[in-house]
């Protein structure tokens, strides 16, 4: 027994090959069929498709066809040296040198780097400017506060003084606080 066949189908197919009418078509199974299952679905179907239709290209003669339907058109030489001729006859005529497109994009490209480099150099500076006006900000505060210290040390001293005085008398006096 074959893989994937069964006995009984085989004897049942033999059987039908027996009993076949020549020239009628009774709907038999005249070929061992694998039981084995086959996945696939529209894939499977497309390809028994391609073979049949292989198969009729076949029977009208067309035995060497692959991968096509129709045969492929056969020229002369004369031909093809004609159509060749024609078909670079008709290609345009370059002008200039090579590379254009490539230098534009490039050009293009530095360009856009330069803007862009300019762009944050002109941002480093004014971040600069801010950092600075800020740094001087604090400087001349702290120079104001610097400036002023000495008249209010002075103040503060006299101040005290006052209030020493002022606490030294009471106590003197005998008032107690």
């Amino acid at each position: 027994m074959r893989q994937g066949v069964s006995t009984e189908h085989e004897e049942w197919v033999s059987f039908q090959k027996k009993i076949a009418i020549e020239g009628f078509e009774t709907g038999q199974d005249l070929v061992t069929r694998s039981v084995k299952k086959q996945r696939g679905g529209k894939k499977i179907r497309r390809r028994k498709e391609r073979e049949r239709a292989r198969k009729a290209l076949a029977s009208e003669g067309f035995d060497d066809l692959e991968g096509g339907e129709f045969p492929p058109e056969v020229w002369s030489d004369e031909e093809t040296a004609a159509f060749l001729e024609e078909a670079y006859g008709n290609l345009p005529k370059r002008d200039g040198k090579r590379g254009t497109n490539n230098l534009r994009r490039q050009r293009l490209r530095w360009k856009k780097k330069r803007m862009y480099d300019a762009k944050k150099k002109y941002e480093r500076i004014l971040e600069h400017e801010r950092r600075m006006a800020t740094r001087s900000a604090v400087s001349a505060a702290c120079k104001s506060i610097r400036d002023t210290a000495e008249d209010v040390r002075t103040s503060e001293k006299e101040y005290q003084e006052k209030m020493y005085k002022q606490w030294a008398k009471n106590m003197v006096n005998g008032q107690n606080l």
